[in-house]
């Protein structure tokens, strides 16, 4: 995506793989904030080979670790699309007990050091208006995210057409990341027998990989649900299916699963959780249902499994939406807008 839309060469994207500390830092669970020299001389000689100016970080933990860099002219700036302190403030409300407290002690730690670390970088972006707010830091600036698959070719409309008759409830999810596997197990044990109950022909299907085996026996025994796995082709997945789900709790930034929905032309029913960033733009009865309790959120899959109507007026008005609000050309834009900024700054 970067050669194709920016023309860069395979030597601007740096990926430290033989640190141990680097393997920890892609474990989803750590957040480890604080200066190594490895990183540091990883991100100067690669600047230095490419004569450039400016550095985009994947990860805030990895950004601060570069702060110590000899090329104090370098600009460096973070996409924080999943802000460390709002996710684990977050999971914690999924556990009880001690261990709840636990993570909250966590959580305000990582609010600590996550201001360090910002402090270090010369700004970025975050994928919300709320996430901004956590932050509070006048040097980073909205950026939303936008469906993976936004540079593929177009959705083949004939192919993803709303099948009145369709019974199947859909999730798209890797079951390898934690707060994807808390949202299905309180889906599957909480919400799902509500809908099967009332509506036995209904199905559920789950495409992603990663999934456990004790979750996978327990999920398989549980009617109506079928385990997709991976998914090579998930326009098949979502032509079969008359909506999908997002029922996530936890986590920051914003939840790509309801932009990657409506690109396939399917209606959502989402958490209040799962709305953030899209609030503003996605309205709850119209072009989504928002539901909190498991009763709520039964009621509402019911209701659209029952509406061939509804679901195809929600998936076109989302679509249009999702179109104009969440589009490669406005990110493009804001990105461009942004290093327009840093280096008029850099010239005075």
């Amino acid at each position: 995506i970067m050669k194709q839309e920016f023309g860069l060469c395979d030597d601007g994207i740096v990926t430290i793989t033989g640190s141990s500390r680097w393997q920890r830092l892609r474990n989803p669970g750590r957040h480890e904030f604080y200066h190594h020299d490895e990183v540091t001389r990883a991100v100067t000689e690669t600047a230095d080979r490419l004569q450039c100016d400016t550095v985009v970080f994947r990860y805030l933990p990895l950004a601060s670790r570069s702060a110590g860099s000899h090329r104090k002219e370098l600009t460096r700036l973070v996409d924080v699309d999943d802000v460390p302190s709002l996710r684990a403030a977050t999971e914690a409300t999924q556990e009880r007990g001690l261990r709840a407290a636990g993570r909250r002690w966590i959580a305000a730690s990582i609010g600590r050091w996550q201001k360090w670390a910002m402090d270090q970088t010369d700004g970025g972006w975050v994928a919300c208006e709320e996430d901004l707010g956590i932050i509070g830091d006048e040097k980073f600036s909205v950026l939303p995210n936008i469906p993976l698959q936004a540079w593929d070719e177009p959705v083949d409309a004939t192919r993803c057409a709303q099948d009145p008759d369709s019974r199947t409830v859909l999730f798209v999810g890797a079951m390898a990341y934690g707060i994807n596997r808390q949202a299905m197990d309180w889906f599957t044990s909480q919400v799902w027998p509500i809908v099967v109950r009332e509506r036995p022909d209904a199905r559920l299907d789950i495409a992603g990989g990663g999934l456990d085996d004790s979750r996978r026996d327990t999920y398989a025994g549980i009617q109506g649900i079928r385990l997709l796995g991976f998914v090579d082709d998930l326009a098949a997945a979502y032509a079969s299916s008359a909506l999908s789900v997002v029922p996530i709790s936890a986590g920051a930034g914003t939840k790509i699963k309801v932009l990657e929905s409506y690109r396939y032309g399917r209606p959502v029913v989402v958490t209040p959780h799962s709305l953030r960033g899209y609030g503003q733009v996605l309205q709850d009865g119209r072009d989504l249902l928002v539901a909190d309790t498991p009763g709520q959120m039964a009621a509402a899959i019911i209701q659209l499994l029952d509406s061939p109507d509804t679901r195809e007026s929600m998936a076109r008005n989302g679509q249009a939406l999702v179109e104009q609000h969440f589009g490669f050309e406005r990110f493009a834009a804001i990105v461009a807008e942004a290093l327009g900024e840093r280096r008029a700054d850099a010239e005075e």
